[in-house]
């Protein structure tokens, strides 16, 4: 019979059951009945109800006689031997005892029920009631297993849960469900595979995997171009690994994403050493780099020589760039060994290891600091928040001081603040959103803390709490308000289940236009007319003295992350911005001049122009590339480094004819583009689109412009598809499993990730593995 496994809550409340039902019974049974006393219910209306439970004789009836339901006095479950109240008006009770304890029995009698042919009562006349039935064969359905198995099943699991130190959602794994599904309908004793066995079949299914993925990116229809993001990450065993991710769009505009390579890295990371680790990785896949639309990388200086040197379009992460843009406001430098240091905030948290691999440019660009020093204040009223959120987070004896008080209210609430990670600059933001939340209850415990009978309890406690006055409670606002367009863009950048590169450029120019606006902190009464922050913010701080204060400083962080902004993304001009025009939504709204969008069309019709023409053999030889975005040799600058692209007047005909041709193309090419502008722009007016659900819809109305709309809509802006892979390494080579090789390794990151996307046929892996 089929076992299910429990839910992860039910461990606790079955075992309270199995005490609770015990006890019962013994209750029940205050007297010993006798077999000879039980006897069928003579005339059962509902059979069901009586498949384990007999009636109880009275004990003046006359053995041997023919008892009727009127001589019970009580009944009888033979299974849970326990006895249930009977009235002979009102057998409920009995109907009750079945389904709260045997309702595996009532299920498997009804089953029975309805796989009985139905007799047909209005078809007495006819002679097809004498023959066999043609009534088709009833799916068998799975049968379940017992209370008893059922509830012994749920004891082993959670078991095995505590020894084995599983997570208590392990009973929700749905490769689990699968795996114990398949075991309890076999037929005969299934037995797990040895270790060396269970490797060696990962590595045969990692094999047939890898080869039916190649032979998936080998048809058109599949993937005509596809993006890369890069990365590396070094383990906690020192192991140093290289990722690389693909993503691509099918004909139908559905976005894929798979993982090619979890390699160890070894040596020097050099330049060379990258590059011939990309070259490998294409061979290895049968990946044409013509076909290759850019390359997301970070900005290191080795992998951006390794992508120019492959030639080869590359990018930096726009989420690397803006942690380099906000990070010096909110985080304290080492280097500089500010007064106000972690060390003085007890333990630290460990640092999440998602991100363990950036590049921290704060603790390295010493210009930057010496620029973010006016930021001083700002950074210092930060970690005081930070050092108040350790102080409540991270000490039992705070945690079990503050409990015994019984005039703080909400300690559940103040208990959950939010601690950042030096690495990840929007868990700042979030940390200061949570304390915006707790603000009444952090200041409530902020005066216990200060009041006299409570200090000595408390002063135990290893750190003080800070002082958080009314002037950093304002100053910590006007920043959340400020750093809300960043945090915003950052959480949409950093999904992978639709276009990011294209929105990726509208959305940063947003950014910097709300850096530059001179009013932003304008406190005037005409300038507070339509802003629901400044009334409020001016409704709350106006009386105090500091106000003047704090707005000016607002002011200066806001000119600081403007220069910082500029400083980063120095080219977001139409030579990259012509990449948005292929999304939809961003078709009209993001350009600033009527120019600036005409050279963004012109560069889309080159483009398309080139895509179209890719297939012309004797043509194809002869376009010359041409290089439209200068290099720029700062790595950390915001700059789009094109392999090369064709244009119009770039182009050579060896014949009359074929001149002809091109030209009657690029005219139909200017006008299909024209069309789709024109359609893209009336289509987003009141709407909220999803650009790759309406591209399916319109390639065949658009099949020139659709190509280039397949090539760069699948490209990402953030190397989040690679961290989120990279975190997956972590698990699989942990300290507990130190031994693990790089081969396993790979074979398993690589399933994980990819085994389900594939939606392998089963019995052809069976077959494989036969």
């Amino acid at each position: 019979a089929s076992l299910v496994l429990p839910v992860r809550n039910i461990f606790q409340d079955r075992f309270q059951h199995n005490h609770n039902h015990n006890y019962r019974s013994k209750m029940n049974l205050e007297e010993e009945v006798l077999p000879s006393r039980l006897f069928e219910m003579p005339r059962q209306r509902k059979q069901e109800n009586w498949l384990c439970v007999k009636l109880i004789a009275k004990e003046d009836i006359v053995k041997n006689k023919k008892y009727s339901s009127s001589d019970a006095i009580g009944a009888y479950c033979t299974v849970c031997e326990s006895r249930i109240s009977y009235s002979h008006s009102n057998p409920s009770n009995v109907a009750r005892h079945m389904n709260a304890k045997h309702m595996d029995i009532l299920e498997d009698f009804r089953e029975g029920e309805k796989s009985k042919p139905k007799r047909k009562y209005w078809d007495t006349g006819s002679i097809e009631r004498y023959l066999p039935s043609k009534k088709s064969k009833a799916v068998k359905k799975e049968k379940k297993a017992s209370y008893a198995n059922q509830t012994c099943f749920q004891m082993k699991t959670a078991l095995w849960t505590c020894k084995s130190l599983r997570p208590f959602d392990i009973c929700e794994d749905s490769m689990l469900h699968e795996m114990i599904t398949f075991a309890s309908n076999s037929n005969g004793t299934l037995q797990l595979p040895s270790r060396d066995l269970n490797r060696d079949i990962v590595m045969n299914i990692y094999k047939f995997s890898k080869a039916k993925l190649k032979d998936l990116f080998q048809s058109k229809r599949e993937m005509d171009f596809f993006s890369c993001t890069s990365d590396i990450w070094l383990s906690r065993t020192l192991e140093t690994f290289l990722a690389l991710t693909i993503h691509y769009l099918t004909e139908d505009f559905e976005m894929k994403k798979f993982v090619l390579k979890v390699d160890p890295l070894a040596g020097r990371h050099t330049a060379n050493c990258i590059r011939e680790i990309m070259e490998t990785t294409f061979d290895e896949w049968n990946l044409d780099v013509g076909c290759l639309s850019m390359m997301l990388r970070d900005s290191s200086t080795n992998m951006v020589r390794a992508c120019t040197d492959e030639g080869i379009t590359h990018f930096p992460c726009v989420g690397h760039s803006l942690h380099l843009i906000v990070g010096p406001v909110l985080v304290q430098n080492r280097k500089n060994n500010v007064s106000n240091s972690m060390e003085e905030m007890g333990p630290q948290p460990k640092v999440d290891d998602d991100l363990a691999n950036v590049y921290d440019a704060f603790d390295d660009d010493e210009e930057s600091w010496a620029q973010a020093d006016a930021m001083k204040h700002v950074r210092d009223a930060v970690n005081d928040f930070r050092k108040a959120t350790i102080f409540l987070k991270n000490s039992v004896k705070c945690k079990e001081s503050l409990e015994k008080i019984p005039v703080l209210q909400n300690i559940d609430a103040v208990l959950s603040a939010k601690l950042d990670v030096k690495t990840r600059w929007n868990s700042t933001y979030h940390m200061l959103l949570r304390m915006n939340k707790l603000m009444s209850s952090v200041i409530q415990v902020q005066e216990i803390y200060h009041s006299p009978g409570v200090k000595k309890e408390l002063q135990e406690i290893k750190g003080e709490f800070p002082e958080l006055s009314t002037e950093k409670w304002a100053l910590m606002k006007g920043l959340r308000m400020l750093l809300k367009p960043f945090s915003t863009v950052t959480k949409y950048l950093s999904r992978e289940k639709y276009s990011s590169f294209a929105a990726a450029m509208s959305l940063l120019r947003e950014v910097k236009k709300i850096l530059s606006n001179p009013t932003l902190f304008d406190m005037s009464d005409s300038a507070c007319t339509n802003s629901t922050f400044k009334i409020n913010f001016k409704q709350e701080f106006l009386d105090y003295p500091f106000f003047d204060r704090v707005v000016n400083q607002l002011e200066e962080c806001r000119v600081f992350l403007l220069e910082e902004f500029t400083k980063q993304f120095t080219d977001i001009d139409a030579s990259i911005l012509w990449i948005s025009l292929l999304d939809p939504r961003f078709a009209s709204t993001t350009f600033s001049s009527g120019s600036e969008k005409e050279k963004a069309k012109d560069i889309l019709q080159s483009e398309v122009l080139h895509l179209v023409m890719r297939d012309w053999k004797k043509i194809a030889n002869d376009i010359t590339a041409a290089e439209m975005v200068l290099e720029n040799s700062d790595d950390e600058d915001f700059s789009f480094m094109w392999a090369g692209s064709s244009t119009s007047a770039g182009m050579k005909s060896p014949n009359t004819q074929i001149q002809n041709d091109i030209e009657k193309e690029t005219i139909a090419v200017k006008l299909e583009v024209e069309a789709y502008i024109r359609d893209a722009s009336a289509s987003v007016i009141g709407n909220v689109l999803n650009p790759l659900l309406w591209w399916k819809n319109k390639r065949n109305q658009y099949p020139r412009v659709s190509l280039a709309a397949r090539k760069w809509l699948s490209a990402c802006s953030t190397s989040t598809p690679n961290e989120r892979v990279l975190s997956i390494c972590d698990v699989v080579k942990s300290v507990e499993r130190n031994r693990t090789m790089g081969s396993a390794i790979a074979a398993q990151v690589f399933l994980h990730n990819n085994f389900d996307a594939l939606d392998l046929p089963q019995s052809e892996l069976l077959a494989f593995l036969d």
